[in-house]
């Protein structure tokens, strides 16, 4: 039997600028072991977003820009 262990995590901080957009940085990590195998994978960037309209329940608009980094 194969044993798989896989951890990731995404925090965000992001701040609304102006009415309805908000703009922050973001970072997520996954560290994945499938027996001998091991990878870990760091994704970091910006990103902005745009909610449409003013009801409580209401479509956005997302962007994220972001650097890629896989360790083996």
């Amino acid at each position: 039997m194969k044993s798989q262990k896989k951890f990731n995590y995404s925090p965000t901080i992001g701040y609304f600028s102006v009415h309805n957009f908000a703009i922050g940085l973001s970072f997520a990590q996954e560290h994945e072991e499938l027996e001998d195998y091991k990878t870990t994978t760091s994704l970091a960037g910006p990103y902005a977003i745009y909610y449409i309209g003013s009801s409580n329940v209401r479509p956005y608009l997302f962007i994220k820009i972001g650097n890629l980094k896989n360790q083996q």
